[in-house]
């Protein structure tokens, strides 16, 4: 259940292939959940960190996005929930019987509870990584699917994660089952058959998955690792690979956590002392906290502009934005190629562009509106020159549209005021040209930029043959565009509903709505 979220990415992960943010973030959790296990004394939460730390291992494997990650995803599928099961049902059945999961009021377990020493034994030895368990095969797996001169960062992770895995793998046996504690918990109740027999069934799998190399085993391994990664892997599922980099750096994680071993008192010590913002879930909520101061501010900064600070920001916003992707992808500027420009296009376009300009020194906003309107005219006629009725007949209907509602609500404006400074004028005629020259810029890089392969000929010759229609336009927003359309039809028909319920809205004169 706890690996939801990780099965998600690796189904997806064909579609997006490698991701080196996903394998980044997995890592730091690796390396963070290995270290906080070592901070807890209760034996289910240091099994969780450990189970976080698992989770972080498949998710940075999958980041990674190899074949040979794939399959170390597939086999610490298997491997984990064989002695995390059976690790989790061990602690479970602990607490049952002895009335506590401290790890430092437990002792001598062997006497009271030896029937669950077996199951914790084994479960341990894999999660720690020792030879002939599925646990170590998970290990050599992720060691092999990193390459030391590119993933570097990646292998110290594994190895600081094996470590921690050794000392937990002593807390959970040596510490618990075989030494004295100087408070010890007494027995409550004795574990039946059911409480011992299912985790012991699990470690014992363990140990046959990872000795025996188990042939269901490696089928299934191999069918999920093809899944994961999109094409075939085949399997390297073996006890020896020879001395290789992956098994030095293996018996060196070992080595290295039997040595740190005895010092986990005084390492809990100091992790319990950690300030609690240190901590993951203190860093999410100062880092909550800092999003919600942040976003009240920029919320309160834009509410108290007028329209033309938000035009203005807005404007501000896309054009760097704009400037980001042309420094990362240096624009190719050219004319585009084709018949020239004839004599009446020309006129078209200089009587839109004159009537623009004019608009600036109307001090009348019905003029104003008027003379736009004939820049929305001249734009249809130059769409009818290059044979597009129905994008003419479109601006004709929106700029009409435009005009009954720009006059029904000059009826309820005051009169016209000039009232912008000097200062705030030149503002305005600078983020005009400059947003105009990026968006004229603009355009002429996306026209250099190569084209693909266009489908207009597929749209004209299976109008008629597939959607019944003459009118290919017609037929592409009704047929090939219908989600699309069906879509904007949506917005539409709801931001007429909500205008519909604002103008129903009623002040009473105690200032109650109704």
């Amino acid at each position: 259940m706890v690996k939801a979220g990780v099965f998600l990415l690796a189904k997806l992960s064909p579609l997006f292939g490698p991701q080196p943010a996903l394998a980044w973030i997995g890592a730091i959790t690796l390396i963070w959940a290995s270290i906080l296990s070592l901070g807890e004394r209760d034996l289910k939460r240091i099994l969780a960190w450990s189970t976080v730390g698992a989770l972080g291992l498949m998710v940075m494997l999958i980041g990674h996005g190899t074949k040979e990650a794939a399959e170390a995803v597939a086999y610490t599928i298997v491997a984990h929930a064989l002695y995390k099961g059976a690790l989790f049902m061990t602690a479970g059945s602990i607490d049952h019987a002895m009335g506590t999961r401290d790890a430092l009021k437990l002792g001598n377990l062997r006497r009271h509870i030896p029937t669950l020493a077996l199951p914790a034994i084994l479960a341990s030895l894999s999660l720690a990584g020792i030879p002939i368990f599925a646990g170590f095969i998970k290990k050599e797996l992720a060691l092999a699917a990193f390459d030391p001169a590119t993933g570097l960062p990646f292998l110290i992770a594994i190895i600081i994660s094996a470590i921690s895995g050794i000392i937990v793998a002593m807390t959970l046996t040596h510490r618990i089952f075989f030494q004295s504690q100087a408070e010890e918990a007494e027995l409550h109740h004795a574990p039946t058959p059911g409480l011992w027999i299912p985790p012991l069934i699990l470690a014992i799998l363990g140990l046959l998955v990872g000795a025996l190399c188990l042939p269901i085993g490696e089928q299934f391994i191999q069918y999920v690792a093809t899944t994961i990664h999109g094409s075939e892997v085949k399997n390297h599922i073996a006890l020896w690979h020879g001395f290789k980099l992956p098994l030095f750096l293996s018996i060196g994680a070992i080595v290295t956590g039997f040595i740190l071993n005895p010092f986990w008192p005084r390492i809990r010590t100091a992790l319990e002392n950690l300030p609690k913002t240190i901590t993951l879930e203190g860093s999410f909520r100062a880092l909550n906290q800092l999003t919600n101061q942040t976003a009240v501010g920029i919320t309160t900064f834009y509410e108290r502009r007028s329209v033309r600070d938000h035009m203005i920001l807005n404007f501000g916003a896309f054009l760097v934005i704009l400037g980001v992707v042309a420094i990362q992808n240096p624009l190719t500027l050219a004319l585009p190629g084709g018949p020239g420009i004839l004599f009446h296009e020309v006129v078209l376009l200089l009587f839109a562009a004159l009537a623009a300009i004019v608009v600036l020194f109307i001090r009348n906003r019905l003029g104003a509106v008027a003379v736009l309107g004939i820049v929305g005219v001249a734009m249809a006629i130059t769409y009818v020159t290059f044979s597009a009725p129905d994008l003419a007949l479109t601006q004709i209907l929106i700029d009409v549209l435009t005009v009954v509602l720009f006059v029904l609500i000059f009826a309820k404006l005051p009169r016209f005021k000039d009232t912008l400074t000097k200062n705030q004028k030149l503002t305005n005629a600078v983020v005009s040209v400059v947003f105009g020259s990026a968006m004229t810029f603009l355009m002429l890089a996306v026209l250099s930029a190569p084209q693909l392969p266009s489908i207009n000929h597929y749209f004209a010759e299976t109008s008629y043959t597939l959607g019944q229609g003459l009118n290919v336009v017609n037929v592409i927003i009704v047929d090939y565009r219908a989600l699309d359309t069906m879509g904007e039809i949506t917005v539409l028909c709801l931001a007429a509903l909500g205008v519909h319920t604002l103008l129903r809205l009623k002040v009473k004169p105690g200032g109650t709505k109704q």
